[in-house]
């Protein structure tokens, strides 16, 4: 897949109508697993379930996007599976390959288990897991247009690489809930960072300038981070894990547990912000001075 010299245009808003589909997907189900509802048969029965409801709303909004021709709005939804698919599927056949010999190198390269190390650990950990999701995105383009009914959306999203940036967005969902498990009462601050998420991607897809259409989704992963960052810190010591030892107390734990968020943030930053703004920058598409 070649980056297209086509200059990028202002395109058009996306309709009113696309902030519920964006807040459909980003916000409502998480929500309503943490529905504070002991009581409450309805709230248990909608969070057992969630993963059913999450699954179809992908599949209907993934088919209705083909079939309308991929429109800017479901490729957050796409985004997502590809996500999963990267993460779990060749991530994984990373690990089951290569695993060993991984961890053998990164102990030699860091001997010494700190919080600096720690950190430059997870973040070759979110490496691999772009790197196996822009494997997943590129198979995906290439599929796309391979196909009669796809050609078209995949031609469109090669011309312009701001789609792809959009793609990135979605599946970043994946790798936030991937950090974000295992937490108790982390509900406030999950919904927070997924407002930020949402907004994002609402001004994405209603600013018409590519550029800062792109800045729009960094200023999302950005906020969603830092309210990650804080909430990790905070809720560290409510947890229960069976990390705490005397290796490793609530403080050391509660430490890295919320810095360690930069490098999850720096990859992501990299992953949305790279294909778009490198077209952009190729182009000459600079954000326009009000002037």
């Amino acid at each position: 897949m070649t980056l297209s010299n086509a200059p990028l245009t202002a395109e058009k808003p996306a309709p009113w109508w696309t902030l519920l589909a964006i807040a459909v997907f980003f916000i409502i189900p998480p929500a309503i697993s943490y529905i504070p509802a002991p009581y409450s048969p309805l709230m248990r029965l909608l969070s057992y379930a969630l993963p059913i409801l999450v699954i179809g709303l992908l599949g209907v909004s993934i088919y209705f996007g083909i079939k309308s021709g991929l429109p800017r709005w479901s490729l957050v939804y796409v985004g997502t599976i590809l996500g999963g698919i990267g993460i779990y599927g060749f991530a994984s056949i990373v690990g089951l390959f290569f695993g060993m010999a991984i961890k053998r190198w990164m102990d030699f390269v860091l001997p010494q288990q700190n919080l600096f190390t720690g950190i430059l650990l997870n973040g070759f950990n979110h490496f691999i897991f772009w790197f196996s999701i822009a494997i997943a995105v590129l198979a995906f383009v290439v599929i796309l247009r391979g196909t009669d009914r796809g050609r078209k959306a995949g031609e469109r999203i090669q011309r312009d690489w701001t789609n792809i940036s959009f793609l990135f967005y979605g599946a970043l969902l994946i790798i936030f809930f991937i950090d974000f498990d295992e937490y108790q009462h982390e509900g406030w601050y999950v919904i927070g960072c997924l407002a930020a998420l949402t907004a994002g991607a609402w001004a994405y897809l209603r600013i018409p300038h590519p550029g800062r259409r792109v800045l729009a989704l960094l200023a999302g992963v950005t906020v969603c981070m830092a309210i990650m960052s804080v909430g990790k810190y905070y809720l560290v010591p409510l947890q229960d894990w069976p990390i705490f030892s005397a290796t490793h107390t609530t403080e050391d734990e509660r430490w890295f547990e919320s810095l360690r968020t930069i490098a999850t943030w720096f990859w992501a930053i990299v992953a949305v912000g790279l294909p778009g703004l490198l077209q952009t920058y190729r182009n000459k598409s600079v954000i326009p001075s009000s002037g």
